[in-house]
């Protein structure tokens, strides 16, 4: 029988494919600890909750950024770890790498604009 928060959560293979990753690479990043579900069915199957779903998104992103695993896990678990402050740095190295992210706003308006969306308790999100 499934509880109420097991049909909240999200198993491996519906993670794997919301994130276009492989289930391996879910699985590697709970044996390093770098991603490690938030639960375990009844018969030991991960689900992953949206916190979840939010680390791996910023491990993705870094990886894109070609930061190590072994870089990736203390930046995102640092206790002062400013998720304002990393989208700053994140947004200079795509634009140190060529993408054409933010390329027309002056950096004072993108820092509004992630002000303003943290003022109001909302997260950025990454649009494909």
């Amino acid at each position: 029988m499934t509880t109420q928060t097991e049909a909240t959560l999200l198993t491996v293979s519906q993670v794997a494919k919301i994130a276009h990753v492989t289930v391996r690479a879910l699985h590697h990043y709970d044996q390093r600890g770098l991603l490690v579900p938030s639960e375990r069915s009844a018969a030991g199957y991960r689900l992953y909750s949206a916190r979840d779903l939010e680390r791996l998104q910023q491990i993705l992103v870094l990886r894109q950024l070609d930061f190590s695993l072994e870089a990736i896990g203390p930046l995102i678990d640092a206790t002062a770890y400013d998720r304002k402050q990393a989208l700053e740095a994140q947004r200079e190295l795509l634009l140190a790498q060529g993408f054409p992210v933010y390329q027309d706003l002056p950096h004072a308006q993108v820092t509004s604009f992630m002000q303003s969306r943290s003022s109001h308790g909302q997260t950025a999100r990454k649009h494909a």
